[in-house]
């Protein structure tokens, strides 16, 4: 309660972020024609869903989620599905119902942590206010200051949602890692006089699971903590403070010791036919080019300028630049890059907003000296920040709106998969196949997200030939639609890899382009019937308005159930 009193205000503000949050998937389920298909809109949402339906179907390793085969092995760890899927579990709610309890749960608890933080290195109120509220709301404007200008036409052009209304990364990722910075921010970071021995053990051991664990929610989460722990390390021996380096050492090493199953899992992929593939799928590439950021070096200017009374919290920013240089060249040995834009999405934006909000705050205490004036300033940067971001649910909502809307006409048709007795592996168009894979027990092959798995590519390549002999595509016109539709072959079969390699997704090769042409009309003849059986496909889902081209009565001799404009196909007494 005395917590509560004094802070009362960070709760108020929680609890307001969680509202802007959540809203607009709460309106949209009040809206007419609603039937229970959630409205999504943040990046790979649909992913991070059909991952948790995944552990609601009992296969919580996450290894294989549209496809059959459960035996495969996770490339990427599933423990913030898992940790969403059992809260819903035990509170009898479906995923979509959990995932949107959790955009309001997690920003609420996310914020009330970063003040936490942010209080913890500043000692005041007002900056911890504001620095909650510019990494919750203010992202979108840090990613692309000229937004401002739009806020003075009151209309931000805006396609998605808040990024703290995405599932698990960051909703879970960033619990894990302001949890962590708050506990080595109080440990290390203030001058704590009073803290039991058992506590402080009690709060490395914290250090310890958070980080080790942060690896199976996010690898890029645990990437900084690790080195954000190993620069304080390095410094705590340099400054000959070797109790501090001893306790780092330790945590460290505690975290180290949790990552063995991973490790371990690691080693057994690696040596799998598919894994070169399926990694460079992930954005796995080879490079030594060194990275430095705009915003590395924005954050390295606003801690160089905080005033030495908060000698603490510059030093805390240092270090955390420092880890993020560290991670992000981390090429120049090892040769390889992940997906670094991750770093700057969920670590660098977030410290250069904290950094910023503690410095106004230290320029306001040092240049005003009027308290009305100085909370006009807070109020005025507060109220933008706010205004902008409920400018930005609204853009989105209005972008997003009419496919969540025409989603619900999918409702009856996955209520009647969901009744029959044992999971199917159901073929359906693209859009379709997203919500097979959240809203049924089935498998869904032809999801946009089956290529981030350990799968052979031929896979992936039948399944393309596939759709384009479900579309018409004949020998005759077969490259010019390829080359109009490049950049989607290189998304659907190589992930990230040409986007990332060489800057978009068309960069795929012609001779790749080439080499597809001629597989094409090469297996032109294979039946299509032939192509699900080698997919493993047991119900083929026809929606005859979406995909009038199919034809697929002409090609099936089977009866099929009409549910609305679809109509279902059994295969399993049929013969290729």
């Amino acid at each position: 309660m005395e917590i509560l009193k004094r802070h009362w205000i960070a709760f108020i503000f929680a609890l307001g972020i969680g509202v802007v949050t959540v809203s607009p998937f709460v309106y949209f389920q009040t809206t007419a024609g609603y039937q229970g298909i959630s409205m999504m809109g943040t990046d790979a949402e649909d992913h991070y869903l059909a991952r948790m339906q995944e552990v609601y179907d009992g296969y919580p390793s996450q290894g294989n989620v549209f496809l059959p085969d459960k035996t495969v092995l996770p490339i990427e760890p599933g423990l913030g599905e898992w940790l969403e899927a059992q809260f819903g579990k035990v509170l009898h709610l479906s995923v979509s119902q959990v995932e949107t309890a959790g955009k309001f749960i997690l920003p609420f608890t996310i914020a009330l942590l970063i003040y936490a933080l942010a209080y913890t290195l500043s000692a005041s109120r007002a900056a911890s206010v504001l620095a909650s509220i510019a990494v919750m709301l203010g992202d979108p404007f840090i990613s692309n200051p000229r937004l401002l200008i739009d806020l003075l036409h009151s209309s931000v052009p805006q396609t998605s949602f808040l990024i703290y209304a995405r599932p698990v990364s960051p909703e879970i990722s960033a619990i894990f890692l302001f949890g962590t910075l708050l506990i080595l921010a109080r440990l290390f970071f203030t001058q704590i006089t009073v803290m039991s021995r058992g506590r402080r053990v009690a709060a490395l051991v914290a250090v310890a699971v958070l980080t080790g664990l942060s690896l199976y929610v996010s690898f890029y989460t645990f990437a900084f903590l690790g080195a954000l722990e190993l620069i304080m390390f390095l410094f705590a021996l340099f400054r000959r403070e070797y109790r501090h380096a001893l306790e780092l050492g330790l945590a460290g090493l505690g975290g180290l010791i949790l990552a063995i199953p991973f490790v371990i899992n690691y080693l057994y992929i690696t040596a799998a036919p598919s894994y070169v593939s399926a990694s460079e799928r992930f954005g796995f590439i080879a490079t030594r080019t060194p990275v430095f950021g705009v915003l590395v070096f924005i954050l390295i200017v606003a801690a160089l300028l905080i005033p030495n009374r908060l000698q603490a919290a510059r030093t805390f920013f240092l270090y955390g630049a420092a880890a993020l240089i560290l991670i992000l060249n981390q090429q120049l040995i090892t040769n390889h890059v992940l997906q670094a834009g991750h770093f700057h999405w969920y670590v660098t934006r977030p410290f250069v907003c904290i950094a910023g909000a503690i410095l106004f705050s230290a320029l306001v205490a040092r240049f005003v000296r009027h308290k009305i004036i100085s909370f006009g300033l807070y109020g005025l940067v507060c109220g933008v920040l706010i205004y902008g971001a409920v400018l930005v649910q609204i853009g989105a909502y209005r972008v997003v709106y009419p496919v969540a809307h025409a989603a619900q006409a999918y409702a009856s048709l996955l209520a009647s998969l969901n009744a029959t007795s044992s999971p199917q592996v159901v073929w359906a168009n693209r859009d379709l196949s997203s919500y097979v894979s959240i809203y049924t027990h089935d498998d869904a092959p032809n999801d946009n997200y089956a290529e981030y798995y350990l799968i052979p590519e031929q896979y992936f390549i039948t399944r393309l030939f596939l759709e384009y002999r479900l579309r018409g595509v004949t020998p005759m016109n077969v490259r010019e639609v390829m080359t109009h539709d490049r950049a989607d072959i290189s998304a659907r079969l190589f992930g990230v890899y040409w986007r990332d390699a060489a800057g978009s997704y068309a960069a795929i090769p012609d001779a790749l382009l080439d080499k597809y042409v001629q597989g094409y009309k090469d297996t032109y003849a294979e039946s299509i019937l032939a192509r699900l059986a080698a997919l493993d496909v047991t119900t083929v889902v026809w929606d005859t308005k979406a995909d009038p081209e199919w034809n697929l009565n002409a090609i099936l001799s089977v009866t099929p159930k009409r549910v609305g404009r679809f109509e279902i196909f059994q295969l399993m007494n049929q013969k290729p």
